[in-house]
């Protein structure tokens, strides 16, 4: 799946931040596993630990 969000610049957050909030959120409610949380924020599943 492919998603696309536009964001106002004055929230003032990157793409990286971005990707790691949702992937974080993902795997608090369970929606996904560590190591695909890991995958999605682009992060190796050490880092992301």
């Amino acid at each position: 799946m492919r998603l696309t969000l536009e964001i106002p610049d004055t929230a003032n957050v990157s793409q990286t931040d971005v990707q790691l909030l949702f992937a974080m959120k993902l795997f608090e409610a369970g929606k996904l596993p560590l190591g695909k949380a890991a995958e999605v924020a682009g992060f190796s599943y050490r880092a992301f630990l």
